[in-house]
């Protein structure tokens, strides 16, 4: 199971309509943030983590979302382990490494 928290900046105008549409998928709850209508929290939670992470893609392609930021996020041992290689090093990449050796002089 995977859970993710989601700020998103949203058109204004168009708040009602965006959290009819995010209320009627499966799996997604829209939730206010303070009292700014400019703004909305939504909430994932699905099993795999790679169908949440497919979720959250397609919230992404709303026309009435202009940005998303992941702020919350709880992966279970079971979903970690379907999806590792996959869309949690996506969201989560370390840098490489580097040695003194291979550095340009």
């Amino acid at each position: 199971m995977a859970v993710i928290g989601i700020l998103a900046r949203i058109d204004s105008s168009r708040y009602k309509s965006l959290w009819e549409t995010l209320e009627k998928r499966e799996n997604v709850s829209p939730f206010p943030v303070a009292s700014e209508t400019g703004r909305i929290g939504i909430l994932i939670e699905r099993s795999p983590a790679s169908e949440a992470y497919q979720i959250l893609d397609s919230i992404r392609e709303l026309e009435e979302i202009y940005a998303l930021w992941p702020v919350y996020e709880h992966l279970e041992e079971e979903s970690v382990s379907l999806t590792s290689n996959q869309s949690i090093d996506r969201y989560s990449e370390k840098p490489k490494e580097t040695s003194l050796e291979e550095m340009p002089s």
